[in-house]
């Protein structure tokens, strides 16, 4: 594990100073809003790299334009960190941003996962929190108690269809950190 930063270490105190803040999310707030898979998608919009602790105007417009599914790319927030308490914080300062509270009260959306929201720049198979990891993600993003997502042993891959036959938008989510390794970057079940 390498050294603590004095960046990450400041980073950890305040999300030590904001875990209060951070638990009195109850589930009930962070619960997203589902399309209805019957019906198709017409528009959909998606993301990746926020910056919780920066100013974040897009999601104004991402709600705009209205779209029928919004699809988190990864790096969801910046953790970078191997301390549950300041990943959580990391999407505590996300879920504070009015604009995206907004954008999770009006439009469903769906998300994967890349490094930095999993766990250190570059982490793979052998970050040591990944678990933990996996367990706030799935928090955050409302999934149920019984998803596989929350169980599977290879990682928080998945996949969504939508819409009527001949009207049908498969989604699919891939993993590629939870397995990932120098040479292999999805779990077996993935490919």
């Amino acid at each position: 594990m390498p050294q603590l930063s004095r960046r990450t270490l400041l980073t950890a105190l305040a999300g030590t100073a904001l875990l209060p803040a951070c638990r009195t999310l109850e589930v009930r707030e962070l619960v997203t809003l589902q399309h209805d898979a019957s019906q198709p998608l017409r528009t959909i919009a998606m993301g990746s790299c926020l910056r919780q602790n920066r100013k974040q105007p897009v999601w104004q417009a991402i709600r705009e334009a209205r779209p029928d599914l919004f699809i988190h790319l990864g790096d969801n927030v910046y953790a970078d960190t191997y301390i549950a308490s300041e990943m959580r914080s990391t999407y505590a300062q996300l879920w504070a941003n009015a604009g995206y509270q907004a954008l999770r009260r009006e439009v469903p959306v769906v998300a994967t996962w890349d490094d930095h929201d999993y766990g250190w720049n570059n982490s793979g198979a052998a970050y040591s929190m990944k678990k933990e990891a996996r367990q706030i993600f799935c928090d955050f993003f409302s999934e149920p108690a019984n998803s596989p997502r929350r169980r599977q042993p290879d990682g928080i891959y998945t996949s969504y269809i939508y819409g009527p036959v001949g009207q049908r938008t498969q989604i699919v989510l891939l993993d590629g950190r939870y397995e990932r390794t120098d040479s292999r970057m999805l779990g077996e079940p993935q490919w």
